[in-house]
């Protein structure tokens, strides 16, 4: 089923590619006419194969956001998803593990799911399906009563609310920028990155009492980021840190104007950032790849200042070795770190570690 599953990903990406050139046909047209609003996609997480059209498209284009009606929220279905067990024997890309009211939350990327399990080392059949109406989810993110799933490939985010072991879907919202990836909610807000446009989309609740309705309250923008891949962010204090793939850079802004205060020249060693997280005084990133978009190249580091990595030799202590691999998303959960790893072999690893004064220990994998 894997394997059927995994050619369908790929015959879904040929089309995307073709997609892309269309568009981008028509979008040197609009351009000729002094219009805009062409929409371009390219598939999966790490895919080299149309983002080089997307940018294109885009710059031509002028392209500020996914879909002509950005943030509005589409019908409900008003439906309710009961307990189901996963069909699949192994995870395929999952990208993100979340602990939310005592449950794992794993997005299974190529799936085309969230699952829940109360225990991380669950084997993938024995978890229950949140929910498979998606296109390449990425990340999930909580306010206490409102879940949002960033539902990547249809540029939208999806709300529910869990009631017992059921979950009602509350809103589909489409037009949330080209592939949005992340998602933290910090402040009554949920911030929404979309990988592909600079922007983020701030999401609040209504203020109707017993309300469990967000909105599309403000949509902040980094034009220099347009048609750039950014995978994730960091908030810290008054600042948000962006990763910036074919930039080769990391991108501070202002968390409020987000106007642009710094930025961080990072080697092609480690160019293919995923994300970064702040653990006691250093920053832990993730790497998918170099550059070139070799996933060979992915590794683990971590530095004690982004300034000092633009030097390869010192700048940062490469950590994949400590830890057994390469976590995509990771998440803090209790007094461990979590994160799954995707490997090349069509196995998933969902990885365990604490730290403590710098010292890795208690490293736990999970592979199926």
């Amino acid at each position: 089923m894997r394997k059927s599953l995994s050619v369908l990903k790929a015959w879904r990406r040929l089309c995307a590619g073709a997609l892309i050139r269309n568009r981008m046909e028509k979008a040197f047209a609009h351009l000729a006419e002094k219009t805009t609003g062409a929409v371009c996609f390219a598939k999966g997480s790490d895919k080299v194969i149309s983002r080089r059209f997307l940018r294109i498209g885009m710059m031509a284009a002028g392209l500020i956001t996914g879909i002509a009606f950005a943030g509005a929220a589409l019908p409900a279905k008003a439906r309710e998803i009961l307990p189901q067990q996963n069909p699949y024997s192994a995870f395929l890309v999952p990208t993100q593990l979340t602990f939310f009211e005592g449950r794992f939350f794993l997005t299974d990327c190529y799936h085309d799911r969230v699952l829940i399990a109360r225990e991380a080392g669950t084997p993938p059949r024995q978890w229950q399906v949140m929910d498979a109406a998606f296109d390449d989810p990425h990340a999930v993110a909580f306010d206490g009563q409102i879940y949002l799933v960033v539902d990547t490939e249809h540029n939208s985010v999806v709300t529910y609310r869990r009631r017992g072991e059921v979950f009602e879907e509350l809103q589909r919202i489409g037009g949330v920028g080209t592939r949005p990836h992340y998602v933290v909610w910090q402040d009554g807000i949920f911030y929404v990155w979309s990988s592909m446009t600079g922007e983020m989309y701030l999401f609040a609740r209504d203020e109707l009492p017993g309300s469990f309705q967000i909105h599309l309250q403000e949509v902040k923008a980094l034009p220099n980021l347009l048609g750039s891949y950014v995978r994730s962010f960091l908030i810290e204090d008054d600042r948000i840190y962006l990763p910036c793939v074919n930039l080769k850079c990391i991108c501070a802004v202002d968390k409020e104007s987000f106007a642009l205060k710094e930025v961080y020249p990072v080697p092609d060693e480690v160019a293919g950032i995923v994300q970064i997280v702040k653990i006691e005084d250093m920053y832990y990133i993730t790497v998918s790849t170099d550059s070139l978009g070799d996933h060979a190249k992915a590794c683990f580091i971590r530095t004690p200042s982004l300034a000092a990595l633009s030097d390869p030799q010192t700048g940062y202590e490469v950590i994949t070795g400590q830890v057994g691999g390469v976590p995509y998303y990771l998440t803090s959960i209790g007094n461990s770190w979590y994160g799954p790893v995707p490997r090349g072999d069509g196995r998933s690893t969902i990885l365990r570690f604490d730290v403590f004064m710098h010292k890795i220990f208690n490293v736990k994998e999970y592979t199926f």
